[in-house]
């Protein structure tokens, strides 16, 4: 590392001192940064008090920035649980999506072009319904750009493009 320090430009070494610094700190649980919007001090929390002051001359607690984050994890937790079930359980999940997506377009003419009969299974899906490309349903995009209200590839009416 010393290496790395000597041979590289000014300004590349202060961004990776910078970098080392910001990963000391962010590491160690007794020093943290200063909440004051332009400061850049990082702060230990010596002894027992969590009660300390910047060289900004900012007083804050390590306990009240704790609670700050408290808040923010129990607010995101549902969100995080979310996400965390449907990753764990993708495959049933896309099983899921995929029967209600064929179950909700089960009338439409793409569907009942490729002769679906209401299945929503994947297995069926995948044997009945080749792979489309944009040519293959372009016929189809152009009905609904000119107006066509019908359930061609959806059994909403499609309103708008967006690209």
């Amino acid at each position: 590392m010393t290496f790395f320090i000597e041979i590289c430009f000014d300004e590349e070494r202060w961004k990776y001192l910078r970098f080392l610094l910001r990963s000391y700190v962010e590491f160690k649980k007794r020093i943290k940064w200063c909440p004051t919007p332009d400061c850049n001090d990082a702060v230990e929390f010596v002894g027992g008090s969590y009660d300390v002051s910047c060289n900004c001359k900012h007083n804050f607690s390590l306990n009240r920035l704790s609670t700050r984050y408290r808040y923010y994890i129990k607010k995101d937790a549902k969100a995080l649980q979310f996400i965390q079930e449907i990753t764990k359980n993708a495959d049933s999940v896309q099983e899921k999506v995929l029967a209600q997506i064929l179950t909700q377009n089960a009338h439409t003419e793409l569907l009942r072009r490729y002769k679906l009969g209401g299945a929503t299974d994947r297995d069926t899906f995948k044997s009945k319904i080749p792979m489309i490309t944009y040519e293959d349903l372009q016929p189809d995009i152009l009905r609904i750009a000119n107006g066509d209200r019908s359930p061609i590839l959806s059994s909403h009416p499609i309103s708008e493009f967006l690209t």
